[in-house]
């Protein structure tokens, strides 16, 4: 069996759509806890990369052997991912080989730049150069080591390489629908996913409505601040954890961003805004 993909830039929306995944396809009553996530795991990480890196690029030569170690079991995986769909010394981050499809979640650069800034605790300025650096790299700087590696580049060129690609399906998410209709949402995805599984097309209320109501924002904020959510970074400024279900829709850059950033992203990704209707 070969790998779905939940792809995003960082901010975007990826841990809320894979909570909701989780509840519905790995559950029999639809009812989210926070160890479901496991089921989604991130890649490139430690999970699937046994040694110690000490150069970025050497991560591209575990892409292919590590995906083709995952079909052995003959089982469909949710693999989440924040890496662009690249190319780099001809080798490409996945193909038809490996990959069934795709589900790409892609988020208004004005309201990601708040999160995003938030959640790295650092400036709009360098929010904002994060952003357009064609060459930005992710890594887990407190280890140094570089098994967890991913090129991202700039947030345009992102959310490009998965939404132009046609090596396989996929079905782009914007985060924004989720807040005028996200019922309507997640069952275009139930649907697609189950296109790609070959299954039945027919939902499961139940599981579908508990899957829903139990990973809704206010309800995932709610299990963060009980203590249950595990996946905050710490904040390198005040050694603390930085809160990871924070704004979700009341992140309007409209209220919060100055006139001047304001205009700064608009000029950045005038192009990109009017590709995505935005």
């Amino acid at each position: 069996m070969m790998i779905i993909w939940l792809a995003s830039y960082p901010k975007s929306g990826n841990t809320w759509i894979r909570s909701f995944l989780s509840a519905y396809y790995f559950t029999d009553d639809g009812l989210f806890k926070f160890n479901l996530l496991e089921k989604f795991k991130q890649f490139p990480s430690k999970d699937f990369i046994n040694k110690e890196l000490n150069d970025p690029g050497k991560i591209i030569n575990y892409w292919h052997p590590i995906q083709e170690k995952l079909l052995q079991d003959r089982k469909i995986k949710f693999i989440k991912t924040h890496n662009a769909l690249v190319s780099l010394n001809n080798i490409k981050f996945t193909t038809p080989k490996y990959t069934l499809g795709a589900i790409y979640i892609v988020r208004d650069p004005r309201n990601l730049i708040t999160s995003l800034k938030d959640h790295t605790d650092i400036s709009y300025e360098e929010a904002l150069k994060f952003m357009t650096d064609k060459d930005t790299i992710l890594y887990d700087i407190e280890s140094g080591d570089y098994d967890a590696t991913h090129f991202i580049g700039s947030w345009s060129d992102h959310y490009k390489s998965w939404t132009n690609n046609s090596d396989f399906k996929t079905i782009v998410i914007r985060y924004e629908d989720l807040e005028k209709n996200c019922e309507n949402v997640f069952r275009d995805l139930i649907y697609f996913i189950n296109g790609l599984l070959r299954a039945n097309d027919n939902i499961d209320e139940r599981k579908f409505q508990n899957s829903m109501k139990t990973t809704s924002f206010s309800n995932l904020r709610n299990l963060e601040d009980k203590g249950e959510f595990n996946e905050n970074v710490v904040s390198l400024k005040t050694n603390n954890k930085v809160k990871f279900f924070n704004l979700g829709f009341k992140n309007k850059w409209q209220k919060i961003l100055s006139e001047d950033m304001k205009l700064n992203i608009n000029e950045k990704f005038k192009s990109d805004i009017e590709i995505l209707k935005y």
